[in-house]
């Protein structure tokens, strides 16, 4: 399709026949890619309240099978890595975030963990300094009081308001202390998304992983071990799982985060989010 149609369907598009509509819509959405520019260009300087809400309509389609797609070859990479999946959340929301200004507050965070460790630090100690950096320095909060907000979902949101949930605080610890040289590992736990410490000692060819402690970044990253855990379960009544001490992997911290922001749209009643 030319520049000169995609034009002329964008001015046919408040067009009061619902019938020519549906034709139009058909037609654009079978060239996103030429349709969305012209579509937001024309957006910006239009009042036509008709033309508006369906533009929108359209472009929130484009964008949605665009996020599907991504996550579709996110699924099929080797790495899977659950923070490129936090960036696809992210720019589905806002098609404008600006991914390196965002990496960029997040490396400043890295680079003043790096300045205070060394190799010689035990574990602990590295946490601990993870801990002081991020949630006495930077001052990132959990908020026990809105942890329904669908905006701690998203990453961008989440540094600017430097407040999430424990699962978006939990990613956000799990990839400094990665570029900080530690490899943590999600624990798919009830009610509070936990983070394991694995032995780095292991031959990285096995696949079985030693937890040495957990931690929990929704309590400011506090140190916790398989004992308080089953404390926990016991005293809440839960039934015990292997999947509550050992790591899972990015697809099942990808699936806890769509269930759970699609449950707190709902609660919010915002329906049309949560579809």
């Amino acid at each position: 399709m030319q520049k000169n149609q995609i034009k002329a369907l964008v001015k046919l598009l408040d067009d009061p026949n619902d019938e020519i509509y549906l034709k139009i819509r058909t037609q654009m959405l079978a060239h996103p890619k030429l349709v969305l520019p012209e579509l937001m260009a024309t957006l910006k300087s239009s009042n036509n309240e008709v033309f508006i809400f369906r533009a929108k309509k359209i472009i929130k389609v484009i964008n949605f099978k665009k996020t599907l797609r991504k996550f579709s070859a996110w699924k099929k990479s080797k790495n899977q890595d659950i923070f490129e999946a936090l960036f696809i959340l992210a720019k589905y929301q806002n098609p404008n975030i600006k991914s390196k200004l965002v990496l960029n507050k997040i490396y400043y965070i890295v680079n003043e963990i790096n300045n205070e460790t060394n190799p010689y630090l035990t574990a602990l100690q590295q946490i601990r300094i993870i801990n002081h950096i991020l949630f006495d320095v930077y001052k990132f909060q959990s908020d026990f009081k809105n942890i329904d907000n669908p905006n701690y979902f998203y990453i961008d949101k989440v540094i600017k308001q430097k407040k999430g949930n424990d699962v978006s605080l939990a990613i956000l610890y799990m990839f400094i202390a990665k570029q900080a040289g530690l490899n943590l590992y999600g624990i798919n736990f009830p009610r509070n998304f936990l983070l394991a410490f694995v032995d780095q000692r292991k031959d990285d060819k096995s696949n079985k992983k030693d937890v040495l402690f957990y931690i929990n970044p929704f309590n400011k990253g506090a140190i916790i071990t398989s004992n308080d855990i089953n404390v926990f379960l016991k005293r809440n009544t839960i039934e015990k799982k292997k999947e509550y001490y050992t790591p899972c992997n990015s697809i099942d911290i990808m699936n806890r985060i769509l269930k759970h922001l699609t449950s707190s749209y709902k609660k919010k009643k915002k329906d049309k989010e949560a579809k």
